[in-house]
């Protein structure tokens, strides 16, 4: 089976490659189990390991020195990607966001910190602020005008 083309590979840490594909897939591999051996050892240096690429107009992907993984176990064994958005939101008093997420965990969010940056200023009205809503899985104010990506509140 002809897999679909690779359209950009993106190298996390932890050995892994993120891989976007023609369908509209995002899959997550793991490389680690393949970092054996005098071939792949290149690949334990995480400068090297940032030097891969699509390789055959999206037949595959290699890194300088030639190490490559085959398509079909890139696609195979690849885990879908899905990324962090946001479920559930409410504005609580003193600027606070609470927030549940696509994979249900919950946090509460103080963005006091934010509202001296350039683009979060109008949020200091407690009232504007408090009509948060959810589009796409985003976090916006003010018909879209204002959002805060969903992975700095995960992360924070």
């Amino acid at each position: 089976m002809l897999q679909p083309k690779i359209l950009s590979v993106k190298p996390l840490p932890n050995h892994t490659l993120r891989l976007h594909y023609e369908t509209g897939e995002i899959k997550l591999f793991d490389v680690s189990p393949y970092i054996r051996g005098a071939w792949y050892m290149e690949l334990k240096n995480p400068e090297y390991f940032k030097s891969v690429r699509v390789i055959d107009n999206g037949g595959g992907i290699e890194w300088v020195s030639g190490q490559d993984i085959a398509p079909h176990e890139l696609y195979d064994d690849g885990k879908p990607y899905n990324p962090i958005k946001v479920k559930s939101v409410k504005a609580l008093d003193n600027h606070i966001l609470w927030v549940r997420f696509n994979d249900d965990s919950e946090k509460t969010f103080d963005f006091k910190p934010l509202l001296s940056c350039v683009g979060f200023i109008p949020l200091r009205d407690e009232k504007l602020f408090k009509s948060v809503y959810i589009d796409f899985g985003i976090p916006m104010w003010k018909d879209g005008e204002i959002d805060i990506a969903p992975e700095a509140i995960y992360y924070s």
